[in-house]
């Protein structure tokens, strides 16, 4: 009797047509973005996402294939096709969360969101709006460490800037209430709260696994660019939401 592994067979044609059909839709799309006939929009990049997962998905199968009968395939580096989509995604992700706090801060009464919080309703909000972004990265799971060093960058970047940006939001609209201490204090404390998250950074984004992964590939200098790299951003995150933090409690001394 002849034992056929239809499986093998099958997963091998199958992925090669999923792959060239990507690697056809890919090149336009990233022909009509390069050349300015589209535009990458959110609900195109969700769905480029959800792609991408797939394809994750469908190359992980390769385990179940007998190693006599393993070769390379189509979707090996399938995460290549998405390098330049993944840019664009996180241009519009970085838009759409300075959007998101804007309006979680116009529409905040600076008052606590219940009996046991000291923050008010923005910094949840906030808070939220970044741990999507980190689930986000979690998920893309980038396979590539000078890729996924660059990207981390960006995101840690693009999360401390929105702190930023936030703690000098909220700081303003605070400062519009100039008989309200109360409101000072909370606003206060919205800014430590969004600057306990960002502390945790390197943790939730998973600097360690990066740092790992590029000291791998590029030894100690590898590791040595990414602590850097990180440095200076935690630096930065810590003295732009520092000084918001200091001018209120000038603020609140004076009153």
């Amino acid at each position: 009797v002849v034992k056929i592994d239809y499986f093998s067979i099958t997963y091998q044609q199958l992925e090669k047509l999923v792959a060239d059909d990507v690697v056809s839709l890919m090149e336009e799309l990233g022909a009509a973005v390069e050349e300015e006939r589209s535009k990458m929009t959110q609900q195109m990049g969700e769905t480029l996402f959800e792609l991408y997962l797939s394809l994750k998905e469908l190359k992980h199968f390769k385990q179940l294939i007998p190693l006599k009968d393993s070769k390379p395939l189509a979707l090996t580096n399938f995460h290549d096709w998405f390098q330049m989509s993944i840019n664009k995604w996180l241009q519009i992700v970085y838009e759409k969360s300075c959007e998101r706090i804007t309006k979680a801060v116009m529409v905040d009464q600076l008052a606590p969101v219940d009996t046991l919080s000291k923050h008010s309703s923005s910094a949840v909000d906030v808070v939220t709006c970044f741990t999507q972004i980190k689930s986000f990265w979690l998920q893309l799971a980038w396979p590539d460490p000078m890729g996924a060093f660059v990207f981390v960058t960006k995101i840690t970047d693009d999360i401390c800037n929105a702190a930023v940006m936030y703690s000098e939001m909220v700081r303003q609209k605070a400062d519009d209430q100039k008989k309200i201490t109360q409101q000072l204090c909370i606003a206060l404390n919205n800014i430590e709260h969004v600057h306990t998250y960002t502390w945790n950074l390197p943790k939730e984004l998973d600097w360690q696994g990066v740092e790992a992964s590029l000291e791998q590939l590029c030894g100690q200098e590898g590791k040595q660019q990414v602590q850097r790299a990180l440095g200076t951003q935690l630096q930065s995150i810590d003295a732009g939401m520092q000084r918001q933090s200091n001018y209120m409690i000038n603020q609140l001394v004076e009153k």
